[in-house]
Formats: C-alpha cells, sequence, structure tokens
C-alpha cells in the first residue's frame, strides 16, 4: 500500500538546490565529526555542492525520486531512491539519506524512510540496498530499527574527494519483508 501523505514530504524540485546542498554540509560535518578529519569537514561549503545538486535534480530519474521533508517551511532533509545500476531491475539503491543536525530524532527520517519506500514499492521494486559509514552508530541503528540488515559486505568509495569505508545494508519491499539475497552478485 502507498501512502501518499507524509507530514511535510514531498518531491525535491529545482528551487530546493541550494537548501539541499546546505543541509547535505551540515549533516556531513555532523553525521562524520570524529570519522572524518575535522579539517575537511571544517572546509566543506554548500556553494561547492550546488553545481552538483543542480545537475541532480536536474537528471530525470528512471523508477526513482528525490524527496525533501519540510519543517517549519525549510527543508529539514533529503532522500534519494533510484535504480540500482549493478544489481539488476528489480533492485533499488538509497544513497543518500540526510537531515539538518537539528532534527535528528523527531520523526522527520523516518518520513522521509518510509515515503521513500513505498514510492519504490509502487515503481516495482523487490528489494533495496544501502551503504553507510562502519562507525556511523547513529545511521546503522536508525537502520536496522527500520528493518534493514547488515550482511558484513563492506568496501571503499570515494565521496567528495574523500575516501570512505561503507558497510552494506539491504532490506526487502517484498510482503513479509525476508532480507534480500543478491544471489553471489559481484561487489
Amino acid at each position: 500500500m502507498v501512502r501518499n501523505n507524509y507530514d511535510g514530504v514531498r518531491e525535491a524540485t529545482s528551487s530546493d538546490v541550494e537548501a539541499c546542498a546546505g543541509v547535505h554540509v551540515r549533516s556531513w560535518q555532523h553525521a562524520y565529526r570524529g570519522l572524518l578529519p575535522d579539517e575537511y569537514l571544517d572546509n566543506l561549503t554548500a556553494a561547492d555542492r550546488v553545481g552538483a545538486w543542480e545537475q541532480w535534480l536536474a537528471e530525470p530519474k528512471v523508477r526513482g525520486c528525490v524527496l525533501v521533508v519540510e519543517v517549519d517551511g525549510a527543508i529539514a532533509g533529503f532522500g534519494s531512491f533510484v535504480a540500482h545500476d549493478e544489481l539488476g531491475p528489480d533492485w533499488a539503491l538509497l544513497p543518500t539519506l540526510y537531515l539538518e543536525p537539528a532534527v535528528i530524532g523527531r520523526g522527520h527520517g523516518r518520513a522521509l524512510m518510509h515515503a521513500g519506500l513505498d514510492r519504490l514499492r509502487a515503481f516495482g521494486y523487490a528489494d533495496v540496498e544501502l551503504w553507510t559509514h562502519p562507525d556511523n552508530a547513529r545511521a546503522r541503528a536508525f537502520y536496522e530499527a527500520g528493518g534493514w540488515v547488515g550482511d558484513g559486505t563492506t568496501r571503499t568509495e570515494v565521496v567528495w574527494g574523500v575516501e570512505l569505508a561503507v558497510v552494506r545494508y539491504t532490506r526487502s519491499l517484498r510482503e513479509g519483508g525476508r532480507p534480500p539475497s543478491t544471489g553471489g552478485a559481484p561487489r
């Protein structure tokens, strides 16, 4: 069942570029403090991210979407829910889900997640994957509370010019919600 009325959650538009860039930087500075060098985090700016956000929101999302959540009329978080490039047509990917630090723990992340997963079901996906930093305890607890299962797979990604260790989580979108298997798909 697709629920379309998550309080404050809507599709991102091109007018959200600057706000999303700001949330993206502030959330990284908060979430990765102690996990990445302070100098690196302190030098991140929203202005440096605007171009990437303009491109990202201009790209058509085939069987996917970027959602934002508004709190008191301002964008307080975003999540992207897209087709998976590697695991096949039944798989989606959640590459980003970030909130303003001041609104963490108030249910806005859950609202974004539920709205995004409902959209993915409506697009016909059966399973979804995400990757998160192995030492980001808050994120891992959030995902696990939402039914995501870590399978122990790890890799290194380069994001914003920095290498990040990440660990894989998956979640079934099927009725009954059993953890999916990639069937030995290469990673």
